[in-house]
């Protein structure tokens, strides 16, 4: 497992010109998540990153708006996730705790 680096530093922007390589960095992202999630779950989160809880959570969170926001883009244009998957929605812990009861 690596450090996990600023998305900006991972993948710099795009200059005209070049041809994004997205697969490459799609891919990267996903197993960045994924090594992310293995350390959460198995405690070793000191090992991966510096960074605070706070600061991933934040990451996570920019991550999860941004992905979303790209999913409204495409539905809104007519492109293939329109009406698939149905709407995500994000609860914390202690709203689904609350949603069971």
């Amino acid at each position: 497992m690596g450090l996990l680096l600023p998305l900006s530093v991972l993948y710099p922007p795009i200059t005209s010109g070049q041809r994004p390589l997205f697969d490459e960095q799609f891919e990267r992202l996903l197993a960045a998540l994924d090594d992310l999630h293995t350390a959460a779950s198995e405690g070793t989160l000191a090992a991966l990153t510096t960074l605070s809880h706070r600061e991933l959570i934040g990451w996570l969170n920019d991550l999860i708006y941004t992905a979303s926001e790209t999913l409204d883009e495409l539905a809104d244009h007519g492109g293939e996730t329109s009406g698939f998957p149905p709407p995500l929605t994000v609860l914390r812990r202690s709203e689904i705790d609350q949603r069971r009861k």
